[in-house]
């Protein structure tokens, strides 16, 4: 299981992004949370299966208009039980 710090920019915003990251994350068993940035960008942080965890990406990319995704993976971070919204 690794952990990763995930940037999304583009239309993220206002479109159902957040709600569609929950559904994949929990389908792909994947936990973490997923928060809008006051610049506009989304940050997702995932813990999960790597392969997973790109899959998700991939399939946010598919359907959603995103500009780029800049993945960071962290050596420390707290465990989650489960996948969260934060607002």
């Amino acid at each position: 299981m690794r952990g990763v710090e995930v940037i999304f920019t583009g239309q993220v915003q206002g479109v159902g992004f957040r709600i569609t990251t929950q559904d994949l994350a929990n389908h792909m068993h994947i936990t973490g949370i997923v928060q809008n940035r006051c610049d506009g960008s989304v940050l997702a942080v995932l813990q999960g299966d790597i392969q997973q965890i790109f899959s998700l990406c991939k399939e946010l990319s598919s359907r959603f208009t995103i500009d780029t995704i800049h993945i960071q993976f962290l050596s420390h971070m707290k465990k989650h039980s489960q996948f969260s919204i934060i607002t």
